[in-house]
C-alpha cells in the first residue's frame, strides 16, 4: 500500500484490544500499528507479525461542541 506523502500520522500500538472504542479497532490484537492520516481521513491497520495492512477505513473526527458562557 502506498501512504500518503504529504502528511505525518498519528501512530498508535495496539497494548491492550478490550480498551478500544470503535467497532473498527475491535479487530486489532496486541501490537498491531495503527496510523490515523486526517487529513486525509484513512486509519489504516497493519499488523507487524503478519507484515501486513488489516483494514484501511474511514476517519471521522468528533469536534467537541462548547457552550457559550
Amino acid at each position: 500500500m502506498v501512504l500518503p506523502t504529504d502528511e505525518t500520522p498519528a501512530l498508535l500500538t495496539i497494548t491492550d484490544p478490550s480498551k478500544v472504542s470503535t467497532e473498527f479497532l475491535r479487530q486489532s490484537q496486541i501490537g498491531d500499528k495503527v496510523l490515523v492520516y486526517q487529513t486525509h481521513k484513512r486509519v489504516i491497520i497493519y499488523r507487524p507479525s503478519l507484515d501486513r495492512v488489516v483494514d484501511v477505513g474511514p476517519v471521522i473526527i468528533e469536534t467537541p461542541v462548547t457552550s457559550a458562557p
